[in-house]
């Protein structure tokens, strides 16, 4: 069995292994890792790619095949898990490899790079599209998320907690795959030492790993959610995870996988760590009200840090080279045990962001909601990033090993400021959606060719006709029930054609000033709930066979009213979070597969950069069919 102790040989022999297992340990180990700075910069780069995707995609798409594209969910989705493929999985493994592989500086461009293309293309669109804008503060009170994007509305579950919010969609699969990417990666030299996790002290991409896997999930955990926890579930929830903990053992021991003992310890693992932080909030939140997690977090955080320092447990016994891994589990395991304390406390930390948003006092609804939210969520995280500086330069620097404070407050500070970018990203989506800007050349095709009274028109007429048509059906078949329930529907959608007429003719003459956006949402509103009502009917699921039965043959430009939500989670993104921990197992498995088979530190760039290619295009396209298949993992 290959357990490799890096701290178990002197300085010398660090800079010339003599044993390749040795070699390795000291090639996936970084001495100082990086800036704290220049891991903001790279996890910025990777949160821009949805806004990217989503101002790409109508110059991607041929205007002529929008109607084949977007016309029903599984064509969509196909179709933007197509264009998102390059932009937001390919282009994060470029920004932690290739890209950043030089010099520190290169990742500090990448930023720039991304956020002037967003403004070029926003400013060829506005040229384009050439919205009418109302005053910034009207805008801003009359926006509501939920009239572009159902996503952040609550669901219709009889929970008035419950929430479905995308960004947080976006930042968790954000976590896992770059995690997924890194566990690979750092085999090769195309992967940038720095990046790699720290020996003892410092910052690096992969010292993050665990603590932003916790966070992601304790921001959308029970507690979070609905301010209350059951220790049933969450015990039983556990159990996968340590069923998958002792696999991982049982397989890295039984094949003599190599591995690094100060990782975690001998035996210990990273699902030991998930079970472990799941069963200590159980326990806590058994006895402790969710509300005082804040409180709790820093008790739990300072506590442990300050037996840390003052009796000497960090240096003299868990990072001591010199201190034995025979003398018991608890010595064979130092790391993993006792750095999980400091994980949970970044787990009620992560509770908390959670609950201000789910737990808010008034819904989140309009734009300036969500804008006053930022605000306050900004103040915090610079707070943190403050804390943070102190706690490493003056008091007790950070190590990923132990779980000190100055690493809970590292991994919070950082992680709560991705997702405040990714917030910030959703409300530009939305108001570039709004205004019509985000649709570009789409819009522009869309606004020329549609005519919106012509459309109601039609609508009106296909009412007429499909009452002739259904009333035909009934007195061949008699299903009266059938027939009754049809026409209250077609009733009610001629008294949504009549508001839809009125609301045109206001907003021509400056009356309600609609976006052109709301008013091809509800005429395409109203086409649809038309289409629904025939396909129930006569049992056709092919939307275009179905307007063609009742309304004759129509061009392609005639169905354009569908502009589609391009401020929903990616659909790539979608399928990560969706299946969070069953897409790191897959990684984990080809990690193995790929480092049975080849020297992964001796590999060309070249090789190197092609495997991983590989490996993302694999990972993508297994959650991509767990996703459009709704098969569904639960082990968090």
């Amino acid at each position: 069995m290959n357990v490799i102790m890096v701290g178990d040989v002197d300085s010398h022999s660090l800079k010339r292994p003599v044993e390749p297992e040795l070699e390795h340990a000291h090639f996936v180990s970084s001495e100082n890792g990086t800036s704290a700075l220049e891991i903001l910069e790279i996890l910025f780069s990777i949160s821009i790619t949805p806004l990217l995707a989503s101002l790409v995609t109508p110059w991607v798409v041929p205007s002529k095949f929008i109607p084949m594209a977007f016309g029903d969910k599984e064509s969509r989705d196909v179709v933007r898990s197509v264009i998102e493929y390059p932009i937001v999985m390919i282009l994060p493994l470029l920004f932690i490899t290739v890209l950043a592989q030089k010099s520190e500086d290169v990742s500090f461009s990448l930023p720039t790079i991304l956020v002037l293309m967003c403004v070029g293309i926003i400013i060829v669109n506005h040229a384009i599209t050439r919205p009418r804008l109302t005053s910034l503060l009207r805008l801003l009170n009359r926006v509501p998320a939920k009239v572009i994007s159902p996503g952040m509305t609550r669901r219709k579950d009889g929970s008035q907690k419950s929430f479905q919010i995308p960004f947080f969609t976006t930042f968790r699969a954000t976590v896992i795959y770059l995690s997924v990417l890194s566990i690979l990666a750092v085999d090769f030299k195309i992967f940038p030492r720095r990046f790699a996790k720290t020996k003892l002290h410092g910052f690096s991409l992969m010292d993050l790993g665990t603590g932003s896997f916790i966070f992601a999930n304790g921001i959308v955990s029970s507690e979070a959610k609905r301010n209350e926890s059951n220790f049933r579930h969450t015990m039983i929830s556990s159990i996968p995870l340590l069923v998958l903990a002792f696999i991982r053992l049982l397989s890295v021991k039984g094949l003599e996988y190599q591995e690094v003992v100060e990782e975690y310890g001998v035996h210990w693992n990273f699902f030991f760590t998930l079970a472990l932080v799941k069963i200590f909030s159980a326990i806590f939140f058994g006895i402790i009200h969710p509300r005082h997690t804040l409180k709790f977090a820093c008790i739990v955080g300072i506590s442990y840090d300050l037996v840390l320092v003052l009796t000497g447990l960090q240096n003299e016994y868990l990072l001591n080279p010199s201190t034995s891994r025979n003398g018991g589990l608890i010595d064979a395991n130092r790391e993993g045990i006792f750095s999980t304390i400091g994980y949970f406390s970044i787990y009620l930390f992560s509770v908390y962001c959670g609950q201000l948003i789910y737990a808010h006092k008034t819904p989140l609804v309009t734009i300036r909601d969500w804008l006053k939210y930022g605000l306050v969520s900004g103040s915090q995280i610079i707070l943190l990033w403050v804390f943070t500086y102190f706690t490493h330069i003056y008091w007790n620097p950070s190590c990923r090993r132990v779980g000190n404070f100055t690493y809970v407050l590292w991994s919070i500070s950082t992680n709560y400021s991705i997702l405040w970018l990714h917030l910030a990203f959703y409300l530009v989506q939305h108001l570039l959606q709004h205004l019509g800007v985000v649709y570009g050349p789409l819009l522009y095709y869309q606004v020329e060719v549609s005519d919106k009274t012509a459309r109601l028109r039609r609508i009106k007429e296909d009412i007429e006709g499909f009452r002739i048509r259904d009333e035909a059906k009934w007195r061949v078949e008699r299903d009266e029930q059938l027939y009754r329930q049809t026409e209250m529907e077609l009733t009610q959608l001629e008294g949504k054609l009549g508001i839809m007429e009125k609301k045109l003719k206001n907003n021509d003459g400056g009356g309600d000033n609609l976006s052109q956006q709301e008013l091809e949402a509800l005429v395409y509103e109203m086409e649809e709930e038309l289409v629904s009502i025939r396909q129930k009917c006569i049992n056709d699921k092919t939307l275009f066979q179905v307007l063609k039965s009742t309304s004759g043959e129509r061009g392609t430009t005639e169905r354009l009213a569908y502009l589609p939500d391009l401020t929903l989670p990616p659909i790539t993104l979608s399928s990560v979070a969706y299946n969070g921990l069953a897409v790191f197992l897959i990684g984990n498995l080809l990690t193995g597969v790929i480092n049975s088979m080849i020297v992964s530190m001796y590999a060309p760039d070249s090789v190197a950069l092609l495997i991983l290619l590989i490996y993302a295009t694999i990972i993508t396209f297994m959650s991509l069919v767990l996703y459009f298949y709704k098969i569904q993992f639960k082990f968090w």
